[in-house]
């Protein structure tokens, strides 16, 4: 049962807003028909919606369920080169967006769509398409991964897999007509299931503003003061965290911000939290709760809330699923999706093994750490370190580079540079090779060491493979001097200025 068939009291209540116009929930069923109309009429499978946030993000996001349209939402942190990878693998038929011109792939056409809710036309692009594309049965939305390597995997889920966490949530956190204020970016799964769809079925609003309005750039925050004014001006009782904000929380908090007495939920996910950032969360009055999960699960598998909440762990499992151990890695049973798009030999598995290594107390989960050696950045971002070291070590200026990240705002390197190589070379190939790179991936900076890391030393294997944690303990002080000298780490020293 689609999401819109369980909210559909007709209630006169606001459901969503964007700061100037409010949509009632009965209201937002006539706009969704509108919509399934206009699709209905362009005869399409498959969808992507190229949007910012907005209402109309959500409107075809619930009219493409109620069609039960396959639906990919098209990440605005994406490169060129990525979104491309996603249209043409997935083989979509149709892009709704605010861009009259595309370039991913030949335009057959394209359709003006007026919409009540923005100030200029969207338009929506007919491609061709291969007929190629393998999905799983019961598919409605393919939900791409930020990517560890620059070809994300679509992760397909049902209808069912959707609504199911979605209802979780909403009984496991409790608010009654909650107002949400969505800060992450729609096309990430986390707040399209935990920050629209839970709270509507618990008869609440859902605030949407556009990246910009909220001051982000892409999926980097560019304007702090920004963001918190929109937390002050519009008052919510929820909102949705990855550990990078909840830092910035704090320290507006800890500077004088005045934390908005509505608030009564911060979830916080997406990478690790320090418990000692929560416990100050809380000291501050922040009411944080951390959680964990992953898209092969349609999101979260687990959430400490206000009436069960042990700071030590990231929550209580969901009552819809069941966590088991395996040599000590996370495994999931319930609610799994449906298989990755066009990889047929992973589809309707009953359980997923997540490569995270965990302990269970009390029906709590513990998470200590990554299986294999993929980077989560503090934005949740996840990065594989190989990924942009190839395309350095390529230029065949750098003998030798090993890229860190994990838990933190942005990647560093540690590098070893072949002889008569100058530094500018050297700054001239990371602007050559971040610009190949999403922002999430960029080395923003690096150090370079005077002797090459051998077998010898214990830092390389035989086979000539980093010893990734061998190497960050040899070289932590100089790893966390490129955080604390960094511009960005102190981009909110001056919140309050």
């Amino acid at each position: 049962m689609s999401l819109l068939n369980k909210i559909k009291g007709a209630k006169k209540t606001t459901a969503l807003s964007n700061g100037q116009i409010n949509v009632s929930y009965e209201e937002l069923i006539r706009q969704v028909s509108k919509r399934t109309a206009f699709l209905s009429s362009l005869n399409v499978k498959v969808i992507a919606i190229s949007l910012d946030n907005s209402i109309d993000w959500i409107l075809f996001d619930l009219a493409a369920q109620e069609l039960n349209l396959k639906c990919i939402p098209l990440p605005v942190f994406f490169t060129s080169t990525q979104l491309g990878h996603v249209v043409n693998s997935a083989d979509v038929e149709l892009i709704i967006s605010l861009n009259k011109e595309l370039a991913l792939n030949a335009d057959t056409g394209n359709v003006d769509f007026i919409s009540d809710f923005e100030t200029t036309p969207l338009f929506a692009h007919m491609l061709s398409t291969s007929g190629n594309a393998q999905y799983p049965q019961k598919t409605q939305k393919v939900t791409f991964t930020s990517g560890s390597t620059g070809a994300p995997k679509g992760v397909c889920l049902s209808t069912e897999n959707q609504v199911l966490v979605a209802n979780s949530l909403k009984q496991s956190i409790g608010l009654e007509a909650p107002k949400h204020l969505c800060l992450l970016p729609l096309p990430v799964l986390l707040e399209n299931i935990a920050g629209v769809y839970a709270p509507l079925l618990a008869s609440g609003e859902v605030v949407v503003l556009t990246q910009d309005k909220l001051g982000f750039s892409g999926s980097q925050l560019v304007d702090p003061n920004t963001f918190l004014s929109a937390i002050t001006q519009h008052q919510p009782n929820s909102l949705i965290c990855v550990p990078e904000l909840l830092i910035l929380l704090v320290q507006a908090a800890s500077s004088g911000w005045e934390i908005p007495k509505s608030l009564k939920f911060i979830a916080v996910g997406g990478a690790h939290v320090a418990p000692e950032l929560l416990k100050q969360a809380q000291y501050l009055g922040l009411p944080v709760y951390q959680g964990y999960g992953l898209s092969e699960c349609a999101s979260v598998v687990c959430l400490n809330t206000p009436s069960k909440h042990d700071i030590e762990t990231a929550g209580t499992i969901l009552n819809h699923l069941n966590c088991e151990l395996e040599n000590g890695e996370l495994v999931i049973k319930g609610n799994c999706h449906l298989g990755y798009l066009n990889q047929k030999d992973t589809w309707y598995a009953k359980s997923i093994k997540t490569g995270d290594i965990a302990s269970i107390v009390n029906n709590k989960l513990v998470i200590k750490g990554r299986k294999k050696n993929v980077l989560i950045s503090s934005f949740g971002r996840n990065i594989n370190p190989e990924w942009p070291e190839a395309l350095l070590l390529s230029s065949g200026l750098l003998e030798q580079c090993v890229v860190f990240g994990d838990n933190k705002p942005f990647c560093c390197a540690l590098i070893v540079v072949n002889k008569n190589v100058s530094k500018g070379k050297v700054s001239s190939l990371f602007n050559r090779v971040n610009f190949q790179l999403p922002d999430y991936a960029k080395i923003k900076q690096w150090h370079i060491l005077d002797e090459t890391m051998s077998p010898k030393d214990g830092l390389f294997t035989q086979n000539n493979r980093p010893k990734r944690m061998t190497i960050y303990s040899r070289f932590e002080r100089e790893i966390n001097a490129l955080y604390t000298s960094q511009k960005d780490v102190t981009l909110y020293a001056n919140l309050m200025a």
